[in-house]
C-alpha cells in the first residue's frame, strides 16, 4: 500500500533516506511530494482517494473553515542556508574556492530587492537615476568589504550576481525575511531611509513594505525594467527586451538552486539571440542562456537547505549582526543552541526566532513536524505511527547510508523524540478504537479526539515559560490553525525523482529497494527533483563541521 506524504521540501532528503528502511519486510511504501504550504491543508482536508493523511510543516497548518483533527510530531531539525560557490584570487594563478563568506541582514535585503544596478536589467549600461549613488553590486558595498575584505566579484561579466531564490510562497521564505527584519537599520532602509553611503532601496520595492512585519513569504521580482541592447540582433523582434525574470530567473526548488550553484550557472539570459529558444509566449526565438562561469570567475550563491548545500558540496554563508559581530554558520552546535532557545506557539510547535536565536544559535534553524490527520482508516494510522517510530529512533542516527539521518540535519533532542513516540502511540490507540477496522464516517471522518468544533484545545504546556526543547509541548491533541484566506488555490505537486545511491552504502538494503521499487512503480512514482549526474557527493558530515574563526 502506498502512503502519500506531502509538505515542506526541508524533509526531502531525510524521507528519501528513510523510504527503503520503512518499506522493508512488507512495510508500506511512502511517496513524498514537496508542496506549497497551502497544499498541506488541501491534502489533509480531502477525502478523495490518494490524498495525503500526513503533511510535513514548520508552522501550524491553516485550514479554510473547520479542519480535520490533526496531531503534530517533530521529525527533523534542519535549517535554511545561503550556499555559495565563489572563486578567490590565487597568487599562483590557480583558482580556489572560497571557504567563508559573511553576510548581514541589510546586505541580504539589498541583494533581494534589485537595489544594486547590476541586478537591474541593463543596469550596468544605463544606471537608473535612483541608483546613481549605489555600489555596482553587493561586493562593492562598503559593509561587504568590511565583512569580506578579500572577496570581490570576479565574474567580469557585469551581469546580476543576486542570490538564486525560489518563486514559491512559503513559511521558509518568511524565516529569511524575518532575519532581514531583525536589524533595525535593515528595516529602516527597506522603508526608504538612505544608508550612510547614500544608497536607497529600489523604489519599485517600497510599496511592498518589506521592512514591516509580518515578513514576506516570497521573493518578489518587482523591477519592471525591460532592457533593449543598443545593438539588437537582426533576427530579434523589434519589441524584444530583457526582463528581470530573464536576468535573475527563479529556481524550481531549494535543491534546484543548490544544483545551479554547484554548476556555477545562474540560469540567466544574455544579449545573444537564440532562434531555437522558446519565448515566454510559446513562439520560437528568444534571448540565449549565458554559459556557466569559468573557473577563476565563479560567483553564484543561493538560498537553499543545509541538506542540499551538503549534498552538492556548497559552502555555507556565515550570518552576522549589522556591526559584524555575533557571526554564526549552520553546524550542529548552532542548530542545537537555536532549538534550545526555541519557543512553542499556541499549538505547541517550536519556532526559532530569527531575531533572537539564543547565544550561538543559527537564526534560520527550523523544526519540522509531521501533521497527521487522525480520522484516517486504521491501517493508515498504523503506517503513520510506524513512520513516526522510525523518525524518533533509528532515523536519527547520523550517516550517509540508507535509513540514516543525512548530512544537513541535527538529530532530534531526546525531549522531541519523546513527543514523537507519544504521538505514534496516540495514532495506534485511535486505530484500535475504531470498530471492526472501519474508516470513520463523514467527509473528513469522525475519529480522533478533539473539541466539538474540530479545532482542538491548546496544550497548557505550550504556554509555560522556558526553552523549547527542554519543555516540549504535549502531543496528544492538536489545534488547527487560523482560517486561511478565501480563494486560495493549491499549486500542482512538484515532481521529484529519487536520486541514485552509492552501491556500497545500499548493498544491505538491495532486496528492500527492489521490493519497494516494484510496489512504487505500480502505485505511483516517488517524487523528487532529479539531481545532476549519479555520483553521491561526500563531504565531511554536517554534524562534525564547525565554522572556522574569521
Amino acid at each position: 500500500m502506498e502512503r502519500p506524504l506531502v509538505g515542506t521540501e526541508l524533509v526531502a532528503d531525510v524521507i528519501q533516506s528513510w523510504q527503503p528502511a520503512l518499506c522493508a519486510n512488507g512495510g508500506a511504501v511512502y511517496s513524498f511530494a514537496p508542496t506549497p504550504d497551502v497544499t498541506n491543508a488541501v491534502q489533509l482536508s480531502s477525502s478523495l482517494p490518494g490524498s495525503a493523511g500526513l503533511a510535513f510543516t514548520t508552522t501550524p497548518i491553516e485550514f479554510a473553515g473547520t479542519g480535520p483533527p490533526v496531531v503534530y510530531a517533530p521529525v527533523a531539525v534542519t535549517a535554511l542556508a545561503i550556499g555559495f560557490h565563489i572563486d578567490a584570487p590565487a597568487a599562483d594563478g590557480r583558482p580556489q574556492k572560497l571557504q567563508h563568506i559573511k553576510l548581514s541582514p541589510i546586505l541580504l535585503g539589498k541583494a533581494l530587492t534589485q537595489s544594486y544596478p547590476s541586478d537591474v536589467p541593463g543596469g550596468n549600461t544605463t544606471v537608473p537615476d535612483w541608483a546613481r549613488l549605489a555600489p555596482t553590486d553587493v561586493t562593492v558595498d562598503r559593509q561587504w568589504k568590511q565583512l569580506n575584505p578579500s572577496v570581490s566579484n570576479g565574474t567580469g561579466s557585469g551581469t546580476s550576481i543576486a542570490p538564486l531564490v525560489t518563486a514559491d510562497q512559503s513559511a521558509d521564505n518568511g524565516v529569511v525575511w524575518s532575519w532581514v527584519q531583525s536589524d533595525p537599520g535593515a528595516r529602516a532602509w527597506l522603508r526608504g531611509q538612505v544608508d550612510p553611503n547614500g544608497m536607497v532601496v529600489n523604489p519599485n520595492y517600497k510599496p511592498l513594505h518589506l521592512g514591516n512585519p509580518p515578513a514576506s513569504t516570497n521573493y518578489p521580482r518587482a523591477d519592471p525594467t525591460c532592457f533593449r541592447p543598443a545593438i539588437m540582433p537582426p533576427e530579434a523582434p523589434k519589441d524584444a527586451c530583457l526582463t528581470t525574470i530573464d536576468t535573475s530567473p527563479y529556481m524550481n526548488s531549494l535543491e534546484d538552486a543548490a544544483v545551479h550553484v554547484q554548476r556555477n550557472d545562474a540560469g540567466a539570459k544574455g544579449t545573444t539571440w537564440d532562434p531555437a529558444a522558446r519565448a515566454p509566449n510559446g513562439t520560437s526565438g528568444y534571448w540565449g542562456k549565458n554559459e556557466p562561469l569559468p573557473a577563476g570567475h565563479r560567483f553564484t550563491w543561493a538560498i537553499t537547505a543545509t541538506s542540499d548545500a551538503a549534498k552538492y558540496g556548497l559552502q555555507d554563508v556565515t550570518l552576522c549582526y549589522a556591526d559584524g559581530g555575533g557571526c554564526v554558520a549552520p553546524d550542529s552546535d548552532s542548530l542545537r543552541a537555536a532549538v534550545d532557545a526555541a519557543q512553542p506557539d499556541s499549538t505547541g510547535l517550536l519556532h526559532v526566532n530569527p531575531a533572537d536565536p539564543g547565544v550561538g544559535g543559527y537564526p534560520l534553524t527550523q523544526v519540522v513536524y509531521a501533521a497527521v490527520r487522525t480520522n484516517q482508516d486504521p491501517d493508515a494510522l498504523r503506517d503513520d505511527a510506524k513512520l513516526l517510530d522510525y523518525a524518533a529512533a533509528a532515523g536519527q542516527k547520523p550517516g550517509v547510508n540508507l535509513g540514516e539521518l543525512p548530512p544537513g540535519y541535527l538529530p532530534l533532542p531526546d525531549a522531541l523524540r519523546t513527543q514523537t513516540r507519544a504521538v505514534a502511540d496516540t495514532l495506534r490507540a485511535d486505530a484500535a478504537a475504531q470498530p471492526n477496522g472501519n474508516s470513520p464516517g463523514g467527509p473528513n471522518g469522525g475519529g480522533g479526539s478533539t473539541t466539538p468544533n474540530g479545532s482542538g484545545a491548546p496544550n497548557p504546556a505550550s504556554n509555560q515559560p522556558g526553552s523549547g526543547a527542554n519543555q516540549p509541548p504535549g502531543s496528544a491533541r492538536p489545534v488547527t490553525g487560523p482560517t486561511a484566506s478565501a480563494g486560495q488555490v493549491p499549486a500542482e505537486l512538484a515532481a521529484k525523482a529519487t536520486p541514485g545511491t552509492d552501491v556500497g552504502a545500499a548493498r544491505w538494503a538491495l532486496l528492500a529497494v527492489l521490493i519497494c521499487g516494484l510496489v512504487g512503480a505500480l502505485a505511483g512514482p516517488l517524487i523528487r527533483h532529479p539531481p545532476t549526474g549519479f555520483t553521491r557527493i561526500f563531504r565531511r558530515p554536517f554534524w562534525l563541521r564547525r565554522s572556522s574563526p574569521s
